[in-house]
């Protein structure tokens, strides 16, 4: 696989990372914005967590931006430590994003397909 995918990939790693940061800027409240609205509830809006929880929630979901930016610049640069850094930040978003799948549906198909790419990145040459 060459560089420049290489990089692409790292890009769109980078990019997953920063929505999860979106989502600690809305629950902790320090922006307001319609999409994702602040709430306090998960699961369909069957579990009310109250603002306590919701910040919790928001920052786990910064935990997951920083794991997914560290990951995006250990591909960048090749490093050997990106794949566990990945795996656990994919499987902490796998979570989030299905606790909260109303508002954010998209990111478990992204978290099960970065799964996947650490799964068969060992076969690639980078």
């Amino acid at each position: 696989m060459s560089t420049f995918v290489r990089l692409i990939v790292a890009f769109i790693v980078f990019m997953h990372g920063l929505v999860h940061a979106m989502y600690f800027f809305v629950y902790w409240p320090l922006v307001h914005w319609e999409d994702p609205p602040y709430k306090t509830t998960l699961l369909w809006d069957r579990w009310d967590v109250g603002p306590t929880g919701i910040r919790l929630i928001g920052v786990l979901n910064l935990v997951a931006t920083v794991g997914f930016i560290a990951a995006a610049v250990g591909l960048a640069l090749l490093s050997e430590w990106w794949p566990p850094v990945m795996v656990a930040s994919a499987v902490l978003s796998l979570i989030l994003t299905l606790l909260d799948f109303k508002a954010a549906y998209g990111g478990p198909v992204v978290d099960v397909i970065l799964l996947v790419l650490v799964y068969f990145a060992p076969r690639w040459d980078w």
